[in-house]
């Protein structure tokens, strides 16, 4: 569990900020708006609930909508359901593997986390009245974090022979003279020409003989 801190240059970050959905869940109406409104200002996509129940809807509808959230601020304590019982259900919900989590904590003083924050699995923790700079760094965290999960996924896929990675993508034509033409879509997108083993080759031009001699 991490704690949000402002560092110089955070501004930089900004950019990756934009479009991206978060979802704030408090019980008090001052707070969450006081959050939304600078997530806003950063070009997130925003929205805020008062509780659990409404937080787990949200997340659903979402989902269904492929349109899900990346980041979740949850308040600690909160009447209906507190923020760690909150976050267990999300974390208890396959649906939800990739949504980051962060703990927002009203007591400044507690030097060390409670057993409950600890296994829900909390990303980053912010302490509130939450200042604009630990806001702006807690995100910037938890979407780096994201983005490298999401590079770590595609290299395993790489290494195990998947189909979908964009390196081993090519369309291959086969041409008269028995080569190949193949576009292995790569980072720097040009077109390589590949020849097919020489028994094909061969093939192609027994199979143009035998045309010939029965026209």
């Amino acid at each position: 569990l991490e704690r949000g801190a402002a560092v110089s240059g955070a501004d930089a970050n900004v950019g990756w900020f934009q479009g991206v959905r978060v979802l704030v869940v408090d019980d008090n109406p001052t707070s969450r708006k006081t959050l939304c409104d600078q997530l806003l200002a950063w070009g997130v996509r925003a929205d805020s609930v008062a509780g659990g129940p409404e937080a787990l809807e949200r997340l659903q509808v979402s989902h269904a909508a492929n349109e899900p959230y990346a980041v979740v601020l949850l308040d600690e304590k909160m009447p209906d359901m507190a923020g760690p019982d909150l976050a267990l259900a999300i974390r208890a919900d396959a649906r939800f593997g990739h949504v980051k989590l962060a703990l927002l904590v009203a007591t400044v003083s507690r030097s060390t986390p409670d057993e409950k924050v600890l296994q829900a699995g909390f990303d980053q923790q912010l302490n509130k009245p939450v200042l604009r700079g630990s806001l702006q760094e807690c995100l910037y965290r938890l979407l780096r974090k994201a983005r490298s999960s999401h590079s770590l996924r595609e290299s395993a896929a790489i290494e195990q022979g998947g189909s979908e990675s964009p390196r081993r993508d090519a369309r291959i034509r086969l041409r008269a003279d028995g080569r190949s033409d193949a576009s292995p879509r790569g980072p720097s997108g040009r077109a390589a020409e590949l020849r097919h083993d020489r028994p094909l080759a061969d093939a192609v031009r027994a199979a143009r003989r035998v045309c010939g001699a029965a026209a």
